[in-house]
């Protein structure tokens, strides 16, 4: 059996705090509210951003790469990958970085995994 393909350089990848406030976490966002509601609901705080931070990093570190997509910004990819969420269940979620040609994996979104195993 081969070994799970990962994010290139998902030791540096980088999750910028206002993309966590303002979207994954905002009931206010028009698209991130759902999200929002769903971070929330699992444990994870605005106050406390720095733990789903740190989640979705490891997750970009060990995850396993589900699929990619050459585009405009560079390559996309969805890597999949579980983490222990505040309210102490396990939580699968699908992650999406975005790499450019010489830069470090950039945090674009995250969503409930809903696949059979990650």
């Amino acid at each position: 059996m081969s070994k799970p393909v990962q994010l290139p350089n998902g030791v540096d990848a980088e999750v910028p705090r206002g993309k966590l406030v303002g979207y994954l976490l905002s009931a206010a966002h028009p698209i991130g509210s759902a999200k929002a509601r769903y971070f929330t609901s699992r444990g994870y705080r605005v106050a406390d951003a720095d733990v789903l931070q740190r989640d979705l990093k490891e997750i970009a570190r060990t995850g396993s790469v589900h699929s990619t997509q050459d585009g405009k910004w560079g390559t996309k990819y969805v890597v999949t990958g579980a983490v222990q969420a505040p309210d102490g269940d396990q939580m699968a979620l699908s992650t999406v970085w975005i790499v450019s040609e010489g830069a470090h994996p950039l945090f674009v979104t995250a969503y409930p995994w809903r696949g059979r195993t990650v």
